[in-house]
């Protein structure tokens, strides 16, 4: 009896790794070159392109622990869950997933363990994955009027700032898990749609600031809206997925 729970648990875990081995095979792997300057990304396309429709895009932006020139790690937390059949069938839409190099970040606001406020031109990095979505548009149907932005911890601090240099390109962004310059951010006057995560017992980003921030700014009537997870801490992204966020974020149009 106890070989049998063995042997099924064994091809239960096999099956599970086969299907997210075979959800990272759809995105493919590409290396876009700007100038002496090089950044790996994984690209999803929607299962049919037909010709007389045009697709949302989304930028995602990964966490300060997937960095790296591996082209895999990006390939976590909940963007695995757009390759999956039933996602990709309702919500086509161009994904881009590109990979930060080691030692560098997506933001002007991280230095260290220490935030600041954002620079007056975005870091070398943020500028090259706008150019990549740029790029994308040129050579495939994206409708630019439905580019969405996601990011995770310093990928979700990085939705800000382009939010802020970028906001007539963005149509929507998500940011999760992250911290930000509360003061700064509360003098932005953008009119990008914003839904930020964060968990209960995050520690870097008290809920309580939290929710006095995005109150602040609802006040000046700016479309935002903050979503604060019970029993979570930090690491609260796949909380996110029981939510109304894919409804949300492909609702979002210029």
């Amino acid at each position: 009896m106890y070989k049998n729970i063995l042997l099924l648990i064994t091809i239960l875990l096999l099956q599970t790794l086969e299907s997210e081995a075979q959800l990272r095979t759809s995105f493919e792997k590409n290396t876009y070159l700007s100038g002496h300057a090089s950044m790996p990304y994984r690209f999803l396309k929607p299962e049919q392109i037909e010709d007389s429709l045009t697709y949302p895009l989304i930028l995602f932006l990964h966490s300060e622990k997937q960095a790296g020139d591996d082209n895999e790690k990006q390939l976590n937390h909940f963007i695995m869950e757009f390759a999956k059949n039933k996602k990709r069938s309702h919500y086509p839409a161009f994904i881009i997933a590109p990979q930060l190099p080691m030692g560098k970040s997506w933001t002007t606001a991280v230095s260290g363990t220490q935030q600041k406020n954002f620079a007056p031109i975005p870091n070398k990095e943020l500028r090259s994955s706008m150019d990549l979505i740029r790029s994308i548009a040129e050579k495939y149907p994206v409708d630019t009027n439905r580019i969405y932005i996601i990011g995770i911890s310093e990928g979700g601090m990085a939705t800000w700032e382009l939010a802020m240099h970028y906001g007539s390109q963005i149509s929507a962004i998500v940011s999760i898990c992250a911290t930000c310059n509360s003061q700064q951010i509360k003098t932005l006057e953008f009119s990008t749609p914003v839904w930020a995560f964060i968990g209960a017992n995050d520690q870097r980003f008290s809920a309580s600031e939290a929710t006095a921030l995005f109150s602040d700014l609802q006040a000046k009537n700016l479309p935002v809206k903050l979503s604060v997870l019970e029993n979570q801490d930090l690491n609260c992204w796949n909380e996110t997925l029981n939510l109304d966020l894919f409804n949300w974020l492909f609702a979002q149009s210029k």
